[in-house]
Parts: structure tokens; sequence; C-alpha cells
């Protein structure tokens, strides 16, 4: 769902629905990282910590590169529309290789 709402983002006219696309890309993206965090309990229940702290490390990357990608994109096209397709294809990424 995250990645559908942020595909059809850019091809919308009413600001009303981008609201509503955007808002249901971030709730329900955000609402499958519960799975996520209990996951590190479940298989290193006495590393638990050590994992989440590894793993919250890494996690901060992307949010580091997406910034300086989307200045770049923004920059180089003065156009939303890839910015927004590059997501929603890195979200599908995402859920193909935690699902495998």
């Amino acid at each position: 769902i995250p990645a559908l709402c942020l595909y059809l983002l850019p091809f919308v006219k009413e600001p009303s629905t981008a609201i509503f696309l955007l808002s249901t890309s971030l709730f329900t993206g955000r609402a499958s990282t519960s799975g996520f965090w209990i996951n590190m309990i479940d298989v290193g229940p006495e590393y638990a910590g050590e994992i989440m702290g590894i793993s919250n490390t890494i996690a901060t990357l992307p949010g580091i590169l997406g910034n300086l990608i989307t200045g770049f994109i923004l920059q180089e096209t003065q156009d939303w529309k890839a910015v927004f397709l590059i997501a929603s294809l890195v979200s599908i990424l995402g859920g193909v290789v935690f699902a495998c």
C-alpha cells in the first residue's frame, strides 16, 4: 500500500488527494514496522539491544542519502515525479527483500 500510494502521488491534481495518498503511505508504511522491531527480539533476545542499535544505525543511511539524491534529482529535473516513483520502487524492493 505505501508503494502504491507513492506511485500514484505524482499523477493526482487535487491537493486533498495528494495529502490523502501521502498520509496513507506514511501511516501504512510505519504501521508495518512494528513487525520489524519485534523480529529482532525473536531472533536474538539476549542481544536485542545491540541488534536494534546496529540496525537503527544502518537505517539512518537511507535518510541521509535519500535527501542528497532527492536534492540532486530536483536540481536536474525540477520535477517530483521521479522522486516519488523511485521512492515507490525502493519501498517495493524493501518489502520483497524483507519477505524473502
